[in-house]
């Protein structure tokens, strides 16, 4: 017995652990994607915000080098420059002077191209004349009248020497409508390191992308681009995304409308996935003191509970050895006290019970005598009529024997208590045998017709369902007819079930009563007997009603029509089985 209460233990103890470790796991789980996806989106809103810092430095750095160009535009000097005739020495030193003192952020160095092909400013390192024109092609100066543009590229002469940003503009004479001029301005790339820097952005890869999706900048070189992430940069803006998780790896990107260029930041998975470790680690420092207590807790509360347990098992067991009256008492303070009381209460009612079986069966033995009673006293009716039959036959009275073998007859289906289920012929004979002792007494007033179909004459039914019918039609349809009365009664199939229909020509149904009988099927059982509580008769078609219920559930039809020439009552029932 110690062995088995121990086990109980051992079960809590086990109990109580799995519980606790499927509530660690889910929430290890459940914290761990949700702080995970915290800091994801705390991150996206972070650098999200960061790179819309970064992208208004980039306009203002736009505005700068856009509001210069309209300098030049300006200046008389360079407008003098585009006219037909050539400058004189004069001009060209005030030009040159001029382009030196225009200046900006950033700016290594300003150079212009007049629209008779002579360059003005200093040239970059490498830079060879007979290429000018295919390089000033990457400004796309087609595509506008006169706007501002910016250009990424390795320098004109290709070294990497003069790596930076290219501005260029058109210049266009006020006045006259000649070939514009071409104005580049080359800033180094501190500006994009300026427009990139951020104290808040440590620990992210953070980058400027052209137009065309080329990653011209990067911010700290220590973890370069890799190909993936420049395809993935490509795929962003192929399709106008501007944030994109992939690969662990959050990708976010926000583009400068008036240059074109985007600023894009890769935030790395170390940086995603920081604070969750920790908040990993804390989880199971909990788990594990959580499990020490609940050892302790699962130790200390089963012996409270295998003590009162023992008790009750030893009560049982002291019941089925000895007597009926033993009784527990418990104060564990628990609903184990509850349970002997009900175990005090449930052997007070055995013993109520036992009493009540003792009696019941002594009062079914006395049942089992008066059934056997029964059985004698159907067997001396029988006699009895065989032997009237006998004297109305050596009497050579026809009417007295006919009527005492229709009633013979009818008594046997009657007095068959052992069978409640009978074949439709046989229903259809009893019906014969009660018309045959109705035309005995009321003489002409009535003829009878039955008509059955081969494939439902051996299915079986319940008795005595047709013979109140007819009964009520005799009682009620021809009340008022001294002769003339025709019933007909037919049995036929329908499908899987059996319909009976029993037709009167006698005196029609009134409405109110016509709606009555047709209520009976659906009015329950309890409250069938008050729909002709204020009405002579009703009980032989209630009983009807009642055992069809009792039989078949709601599987049947029981209604009445009032049809042109008489009235009659409808019967389907499902069919059982045949008779083999």
């Amino acid at each position: 017995m110690k062995k088995l209460f121990w086990g109980i233990k051992k079960k809590t103890i086990a109990f109580y652990l799995a519980v606790l470790f499927t509530a660690f796991l889910f929430t290890y789980l459940t914290t761990s994607a949700l702080v995970r996806r915290v800091i994801e989106d705390n991150l996206q809103e972070k650098y999200q915000f960061i790179n819309e810092k970064s992208a208004i430095r980039l306009a203002d750095y736009y505005q700068k080098s856009d509001t210069l160009m309209e300098k030049f535009i300006a200046s008389q000097t360079f407008q003098d420059s585009l006219r037909r005739e050539p400058l004189s020495k004069r001009q060209v030193v005030e030009l040159r002077r001029e382009l030196s003192y225009m200046t900006m952020d950033h700016l290594e160095r300003s150079i212009y191209i007049d629209n008779k092909g002579a360059i003005y400013g200093e040239l970059p390192f490498g830079f060879k004349k007979e290429e000018i024109k295919s390089w000033l092609n990457n400004f796309n100066f087609s595509s506008s009248y006169s706007t501002t543009k910016w250009l990424w590229c390795s320098g004109f002469g290709g070294t990497g020497d003069d790596d930076g940003l290219y501005v260029g503009r058109l210049l266009r004479h006020f006045d006259y409508p000649v070939e514009p001029g071409i104005v580049i301005l080359h800033l180094n790339d501190q500006l994009f390191n300026e427009v990139l820097t951020d104290p808040d952005g440590d620990g992210v890869r953070r980058c400027i992308v052209t137009p065309a999706g080329e990653i011209c900048y990067q911010l700290y070189d220590e973890v370069e681009i890799s190909d993936y992430e420049r395809t993935v940069c490509q795929t962003m803006l192929s399709r106008g995304e501007a944030s994109v998780k992939e690969n662990d790896e959050l990708f976010l990107m926000r583009e400068e409308k008036e240059s074109g260029f985007y600023v894009l930041t890769v935030v790395p998975k170390s940086v995603l996935t920081q604070g969750v470790a920790a908040i990993r680690v804390q989880l199971s420092l909990v788990f594990l003191f959580a499990c020490i207590g609940a050892y302790f807790f699962s130790v200390y509360y089963s012996g409270k509970i295998t003590r009162p347990i023992q008790e009750i098992n030893a009560a049982m067991n002291q019941y089925r050895a000895t007597s009926a009256k033993n009784r527990l008492y418990l104060n564990s303070g628990t609903e184990l006290d509850t349970i002997a009381q009900n175990y005090n209460e449930m052997v007070d009612q055995i013993s109520d019970m036992v009493e009540k079986i003792r009696d019941d069966e002594r009062k079914m033995y006395m049942l089992e005598l008066d059934s056997l009673m029964y059985q004698i006293n159907p067997h001396f009716l029988y006699n009895i009529l065989d032997n009237i039959y006998m004297l109305a036959r050596l009497d050579k009275n026809e009417r007295t024997m006919k009527t005492i073998q229709a009633l013979s007859e009818y008594l046997r289906i009657v007095l068959s208590n052992e069978r409640e289920i009978i074949t439709v012929r046989e229903e259809l004979e009893h019906v014969r045998c009660y018309v045959e002792m109705q035309q005995v007494r009321n003489g002409s007033l009535f003829e009878y017709e039955a008509e059955c179909a081969a494939d439902v004459a051996d299915c079986m039914m319940l008795k005595i369902l047709l013979q109140p019918v007819v009964e009520n039609a005799i009682k009620h349809g021809f009340a008022l007819m001294q002769t003339g009365g025709l019933i007909k009664v037919r049995a036929t199939r329908d499908e899987n079930c059996i319909r009976f229909r029993v037709w009167n020509n006698g005196v029609p149904i009134d409405e109110n009563t016509l709606q009555l009988l047709n209520r009976i099927q659906t009015e329950p059982v309890e409250n069938m007997r008050s729909i002709f509580q204020n009405r002579s008769g009703g009980y032989g078609i209630n009983s009807v009603v009642k055992r069809l219920k009792l039989k078949y559930g709601g599987d049947f039809l029981f209604y009445y029509l009032d049809e042109e020439g008489g009235v009659s009552c409808n019967i389907v029932i499902p069919i059982e089985k045949d008779i083999k």
